[in-house]
């Protein structure tokens, strides 16, 4: 439910809004107790209205670190046919919310994706990252663009509990493995 006058307003105007050359879009929360899922309803509504949208590249925060929503996430993402690059920040992210860009799960989701980012969250699923990235990276066939590069800026991993991995600690062995099998797609930065 939308509470703030702000965000009524903005979903107003991008209602209003034509984009049909727009192929870049970022989006920041400047607020950061607005919440971030609104962000999304936004986004969806007025990227997805209309004829199939040309956005190539996007890059959102979630805000405040709020819970990425897995629907909202792929109600989005499937308004976005042909989105090369994808920043996520400042979110928190569950196995169903990664599991959006798996093309196993999900296979007309973003089939040109060739950039992936995520900035900043404060929990990423390691076991369910390892195997979209796999998925993204080894598929050949069914007309996917495979995936490039993989960058997670200041992030934190957490196990299939949802337990953090130790501060001090490096990367977990699934994701060291992960980079030393596609060591020109993953980077991650501490």
């Amino acid at each position: 439910m939308v509470h703030d006058q702000g965000i009524i307003a903005a979903l107003d105007i991008l209602r209003n809004l034509r984009t049909p050359s727009l192929e870049s879009l970022s989006i920041e929360l400047e607020d950061s107790s607005r919440d971030g899922a609104n962000v999304l309803l936004i986004l969806s509504s007025w990227l997805c209205s209309g004829p199939a949208s040309n956005v190539q590249k996007l890059y959102f925060e979630v805000g405040n670190d709020h819970h990425l929503s897995a629907v909202q996430f792929r109600t989005l993402l499937q308004g976005l046919p042909k989105l090369r690059d994808l920043t996520v920040a400042f979110a928190i992210l569950d196995e169903d919310a990664v599991g959006v860009l798996n093309p196993n799960i999900n296979p007309n989701i973003c089939p040109h994706l060739t950039k992936l980012r995520y900035s900043y969250c404060s929990s990423i699923p390691v076991v369910a990252t390892d195997k979209m990235i796999r998925s993204r990276v080894e598929l050949r066939a069914g007309g996917f663009n495979l995936l490039q590069e993989f960058l997670v800026d200041y992030g934190r991993w957490v196990d299939e509990d949802g337990q953090e991995f130790e501060d001090g600690t490096d990367h977990p062995p699934i994701l060291e493995a992960l980079r030393k099998d596609f060591p020109s797609v993953i980077s991650f930065r501490a």
